[in-house]
Protein backbone atom coordinates (compact mmCIF):
# COMPACT_ATOMS: atom_id res chain seq x y z
CA UNK A 1 0.00 0.00 0.00
CA UNK A 2 3.01 2.39 0.34
CA UNK A 3 4.29 2.15 -3.15
CA UNK A 4 1.72 2.21 -6.60
CA UNK A 5 2.18 1.45 -9.96
CA UNK A 6 -0.81 2.82 -13.00
CA UNK A 7 -0.60 3.60 -16.44
CA UNK A 8 -2.11 6.94 -17.66
CA UNK A 9 -2.64 8.83 -20.81
CA UNK A 10 0.83 10.64 -20.05
CA UNK A 11 3.08 7.55 -19.08
CA UNK A 12 3.52 5.50 -16.38
CA UNK A 13 2.94 6.57 -12.51
CA UNK A 14 4.50 5.62 -9.59
CA UNK A 15 3.34 6.72 -6.51
CA UNK A 16 4.90 6.56 -3.04
CA UNK A 17 2.94 7.35 0.18
CA UNK A 18 4.06 9.88 2.31
CA UNK A 19 4.46 7.69 5.09
CA UNK A 20 7.36 5.73 3.25
CA UNK A 21 9.49 9.11 1.82
CA UNK A 22 8.00 11.88 3.90
CA UNK A 23 8.03 12.87 7.72
CA UNK A 24 4.02 14.39 7.99
CA UNK A 25 5.15 18.46 7.26
CA UNK A 26 8.62 17.77 6.43
CA UNK A 27 10.41 17.74 3.09
CA UNK A 28 13.44 15.57 4.30
CA UNK A 29 13.48 12.01 2.88
CA UNK A 30 13.20 9.46 5.19
CA UNK A 31 15.54 6.36 4.97
CA UNK A 32 12.62 3.59 3.50
CA UNK A 33 11.69 6.66 1.11
CA UNK A 34 15.78 6.45 -0.10
CA UNK A 35 15.79 2.89 -0.70
CA UNK A 36 12.44 2.79 -2.83
CA UNK A 37 14.18 5.72 -4.65
CA UNK A 38 17.23 3.72 -5.12
CA UNK A 39 14.84 1.11 -6.80
CA UNK A 40 13.47 3.63 -9.29
CA UNK A 41 15.94 4.98 -10.09
CA UNK A 42 17.93 1.95 -11.23
CA UNK A 43 15.16 0.99 -13.37
CA UNK A 44 15.38 4.98 -15.15
CA UNK A 45 18.77 4.17 -15.92
CA UNK A 46 17.50 1.70 -18.14
CA UNK A 47 15.00 4.27 -20.48
CA UNK A 48 15.65 7.60 -21.99
CA UNK A 49 12.16 8.62 -20.75
CA UNK A 50 11.87 12.38 -19.28
CA UNK A 51 10.16 12.31 -15.67
CA UNK A 52 8.27 14.87 -14.14
CA UNK A 53 8.12 14.71 -10.33
CA UNK A 54 4.50 15.34 -8.41
CA UNK A 55 4.17 16.61 -5.17
CA UNK A 56 0.79 15.86 -3.53
CA UNK A 57 -0.65 17.03 -0.34
CA UNK A 58 -4.21 16.53 1.56
CA UNK A 59 -6.06 19.52 2.11
CA UNK A 60 -5.38 20.38 5.74
CA UNK A 61 -2.68 23.17 6.67
CA UNK A 62 0.92 22.53 7.08
CA UNK A 63 1.88 24.05 9.92
CA UNK A 64 5.28 24.39 9.29
CA UNK A 65 6.42 27.46 9.16
CA UNK A 66 9.53 26.55 6.86
CA UNK A 67 6.55 25.64 4.46
CA UNK A 68 3.33 27.70 5.03
CA UNK A 69 1.83 26.35 2.37
CA UNK A 70 0.65 22.87 0.96
CA UNK A 71 2.17 24.75 -2.47
CA UNK A 72 5.24 25.26 -0.62
CA UNK A 73 5.31 21.71 0.77
CA UNK A 74 4.26 19.95 -2.30
CA UNK A 75 6.71 21.43 -4.18
CA UNK A 76 9.52 21.34 -2.05
CA UNK A 77 9.05 17.55 -1.34
CA UNK A 78 9.13 17.19 -5.50
CA UNK A 79 11.91 19.47 -5.99
CA UNK A 80 14.00 16.91 -2.72
CA UNK A 81 13.57 13.79 -5.02
CA UNK A 82 14.00 15.08 -8.59
CA UNK A 83 17.76 16.20 -6.93
CA UNK A 84 18.36 12.65 -4.97
CA UNK A 85 17.45 11.48 -8.18
CA UNK A 86 20.53 13.74 -9.90
CA UNK A 87 22.58 12.22 -7.00
CA UNK A 88 21.99 8.60 -8.29
CA UNK A 89 23.16 9.87 -12.33
CA UNK A 90 19.83 10.52 -13.85
CA UNK A 91 20.29 13.42 -15.91
CA UNK A 92 18.71 16.83 -14.75
CA UNK A 93 17.62 17.20 -18.25
CA UNK A 94 15.43 14.43 -18.04
CA UNK A 95 13.54 15.52 -14.67
CA UNK A 96 11.23 18.37 -13.77
CA UNK A 97 9.55 19.23 -10.55
CA UNK A 98 6.19 20.25 -9.86
CA UNK A 99 3.99 20.92 -7.04
CA UNK A 100 0.13 20.24 -6.68
CA UNK A 101 -0.73 20.88 -3.11
CA UNK A 102 -4.27 19.48 -2.66
CA UNK A 103 -5.06 20.21 -6.10
CA UNK A 104 -5.49 16.90 -7.76
CA UNK A 105 -6.57 14.13 -4.45
CA UNK A 106 -7.31 10.65 -5.34
CA UNK A 107 -9.86 10.42 -3.10
CA UNK A 108 -12.18 12.47 -1.40
CA UNK A 109 -10.20 14.83 1.92
CA UNK A 110 -13.16 13.10 3.92
CA UNK A 111 -11.53 10.76 6.12
CA UNK A 112 -7.74 10.88 8.09
CA UNK A 113 -7.44 7.43 5.77
CA UNK A 114 -8.17 9.41 2.83
CA UNK A 115 -6.15 12.40 3.35
CA UNK A 116 -3.34 9.78 4.19
CA UNK A 117 -3.74 8.28 0.62
CA UNK A 118 -3.30 11.99 -0.84
CA UNK A 119 -0.35 12.63 0.60
CA UNK A 120 2.24 11.55 -1.83
CA UNK A 121 5.13 11.82 -4.36
CA UNK A 122 4.03 10.61 -7.79
CA UNK A 123 7.05 10.09 -10.20
CA UNK A 124 5.13 9.86 -13.75
CA UNK A 125 7.52 8.09 -16.40
CA UNK A 126 6.49 9.74 -19.76
CA UNK A 127 5.94 8.03 -23.11
CA UNK A 128 7.90 9.50 -25.31
CA UNK A 129 6.10 11.73 -28.13
CA UNK A 130 6.90 10.21 -31.71
CA UNK A 131 7.34 13.55 -33.32
CA UNK A 132 6.40 12.04 -36.89
CA UNK A 133 3.00 11.20 -35.89
CA UNK A 134 2.43 14.92 -33.77
CA UNK A 135 0.32 18.28 -35.40
CA UNK A 136 -0.76 21.05 -34.02
CA UNK A 137 -3.88 22.27 -36.08
CA UNK A 138 -4.32 26.24 -35.46
CA UNK A 139 -7.36 28.27 -35.59
CA UNK A 140 -7.66 30.18 -38.56
CA UNK A 141 -7.93 33.05 -36.02
CA UNK A 142 -4.41 32.28 -35.01
CA UNK A 143 -2.63 32.58 -37.98
CA UNK A 144 -1.48 35.81 -37.70
CA UNK A 145 0.96 34.47 -35.37
CA UNK A 146 2.89 33.25 -38.02
CA UNK A 147 3.77 36.61 -39.37
CA UNK A 148 5.66 39.12 -37.79
CA UNK A 149 4.63 42.29 -36.24
CA UNK A 150 6.24 44.50 -37.94
CA UNK A 151 4.66 47.94 -36.60
CA UNK A 152 2.72 49.11 -33.69
CA UNK A 153 -0.30 51.00 -33.31
CA UNK A 154 -1.50 49.88 -36.63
Amino acid sequence: GQVSVRTHIEGVIISLSEDLIFAPGSAELQPAGREALDDIATVLHTMPNAVRVEGHTDDRPTNNPDYPTNWDLSTARAVTIVRYLIEKGISPSRLSAAGMASYQPLVPNDTAEQRALNRRASLVIIYPIDNRKFEVNLLPELDAIKSPITQLGQ
